[in-house]
């Protein structure tokens, strides 16, 4: 095998570190629908009888406010978030009634578009809304809506109030104002959906074999902690079949807070990356590392999914890297397959 492997440690491109945008992947709005317009107060002398006083009612009914709706987006997107939602979404206001019995205009709907895999959860609030932010933690929540295609409905957030009543014959003398919007809060978290998700620690070769097999734009660079954000791509097949793959960021240690394991749970197969030429921690090591993410994070479910384990640059240090190899693949055999990856010559 390592006559086949080509040595190409001489080619190393610097990258220099740039910074990476924040990947918001759980986000608190609050959503108010349009408030409903004003019903008109109006008058008309022109009618086929005289009258005495100031005439026919003839108040038209004040518009109703606009909704708040969130649907998912209908196109794939690999770098999509909740960084571009506000936190405070407002529907448009109903446009006053006028006279003549002309009814105001409605206000305009909002629209959220939303990543595929968007969990939407609506929060039943207590005390005091001023202070929501710091509140809605001990408030309890119920799951609205799931997004994990995009062929999932539209969702109404909030309702716009309702436009009030111009003045008529019953009460000429009255109108009525519109009624107040629903006001709600919800926390939205995003579990992105894809067919294979790239794991393993810091500076392994994710992004690079990532760049390679999607062409997606995804930061490649020889140093720890290149991918800051989850990315996902897409490969396209001959026969029309398409594939999704999402990139992590580098899992650092099985007891530590890892902010996007979240993202594995609907993944159906788990690409493990290991290092053979990591001078820090060898295969085996890096192996029982897998093997601790499966035991504690039961709650992602990755003790139930399929992984394969797949050693990286394999181009370089050839005759360390069969070693090692050949080592781990000894030691996992009955536990998980094994292949082995030269990325820059698309082995």
């Amino acid at each position: 095998m390592g006559k086949l492997i080509k040595n190409v440690a001489e080619n190393v491109y610097n990258v220099i570190p740039k910074p990476s945008k924040p990947f918001v992947d759980i986000k608190r709005i609050k959503c108010i629908g349009g408030k409903g317009g004003d019903g008109a107060l109006a008058f008309s002398k022109h009618g086929p009888h005289h009258l005495l006083g100031p005439g026919l009612p003839v108040g038209g009914r004040g518009g109703n406010g606009g909704n708040v709706y969130a649907e998912p987006i209908k196109k794939l997107n690999e770098r999509s978030d909740f960084s571009s939602i506000p936190s405070v979404v407002v529907g448009k206001n109903g446009s006053p009634g006028k006279g003549n019995r002309i009814r105001g205009n409605n206000g305009e709907d909002v629209l959220l578009r939303m990543p595929i895999g968007t969990q939407i959860y609506k929060f039943e609030p207590l005390g005091d809304l001023e202070n929501w932010r710091n509140l809605c933690d001990n408030w309890s929540k119920n799951l609205i809506a799931d997004f994990d295609s995009i062929e999932c409905e539209r969702v109404l957030l909030a309702s716009g109030g309702l436009g009030g009543l111009g003045n008529n014959f019953s009460t000429p003398y009255e109108s009525e104002f519109g009624t107040e919007p629903e006001e709600n809060y919800y926390e939205l978290q995003l579990k992105l959906i894809a067919d294979v998700g790239l794991l393993g620690l810091p500076n392994v070769g994710k992004s690079t074999l990532f760049s390679t097999i999607t062409r997606c734009v995804s930061k490649v660079g020889n140093y720890p902690f290149t991918t800051l954000s989850p990315y996902v791509g897409y490969v396209k097949f001959n026969d029309g079949v398409d594939l999704s793959i999402v990139d992590l960021p580098g899992i650092i240690d099985c007891g530590k807070e890892n902010l996007f394991l979240s993202h594995l749970e609907r993944v159906r197969l788990i690409l493990y990356l290991i290092d053979p030429c990591n001078p820090t921690h060898n295969c085996i090591e890096n192996f029982n590392t897998l093997r601790c993410f499966r035991e504690k994070l039961i709650g992602y479910n990755l003790s139930e999914k399929p992984f394969i384990i797949v050693t990286s640059k394999m181009d370089i240090a050839c005759k360390l890297s069969c070693k090692r190899t050949d080592e781990l693949q000894q030691y996992v055999l009955t536990y998980v397959l094994t292949f082995y990856l030269a990325v820059l010559y698309r082995n």
